[in-house]
């Protein structure tokens, strides 16, 4: 499923960005796609927090591992995932060192920021972000501790990644890809505005 930068519902970026910079990413005076995008840091880009009604989504740190290892290991999460059961703590702890020690997305790597109820702090799940053509597409995907499912959480944290890939990355395209029996995940997309 693609979303192309003027197919984005601008309810959520008006939420979560200025109008200024959702006009001058999305439109020129007469409406068209204006074409411009914020600057580059080479070709990465830090990672702020995005802060949604009940949802930090945060760096990963490496405090993030045995959250990610039990993930990881629930077989109604893994089911249309790709990794094999189990995960090791060893190889949870490889990927936490990795994911922890990168600022923000870099061009053809896989970041995958946090998810944290913003009341209580309980880590929720995480979402994967894999930028590619200097930064100008990105594949995402969710992965959600299955007690969290049905919270529409996944919806929340996918829509302001979106918005956040969009309006300060600058890419002018965003794609998903599920497994074709995951029912719930592809909801996930059409209620984030994937076609």
């Amino acid at each position: 499923m693609i979303m192309e930068r003027d197919d984005f519902r601008s309810g959520l970026a008006l939420a979560l960005a200025s109008p200024r910079i959702l006009v001058d990413l999305l439109a020129d005076e007469g409406g068209q796609t204006a074409g411009r995008r914020p600057p580059r840091l080479n070709r990465i880009m830090r990672f702020e927090t995005i802060v949604t009604d009940r949802l930090l989504i945060r760096e990963f740190r490496e405090s993030d591992e045995a959250d990610l290892l039990a993930r990881r290991n629930d077989p109604k999460v893994a089911k249309f995932q790709n990794w094999e059961l189990p995960v090791t703590p060893e190889q949870a702890h490889d990927m936490a060192v990795s994911l922890a020690r990168m600022e923000g997305p870099e061009d053809d790597e896989w970041y995958m920021p946090i998810v944290v109820d913003k009341e209580t702090g309980v880590t929720l799940g995480e979402l994967a972000l894999h930028c590619q053509s200097d930064m100008r597409t990105a594949e995402v995907g969710y992965t959600f501790a299955s007690e969290h499912w049905g919270n529409g959480y996944a919806v929340e944290a996918l829509g302001a990644l979106v918005a956040w890939l969009f309006e300060a990355v600058g890419v002018t395209r965003v794609f998903g890809m599920l497994h074709p029996e995951n029912v719930a995940s592809a909801q996930v997309l059409e209620r984030t505005g994937f076609l």
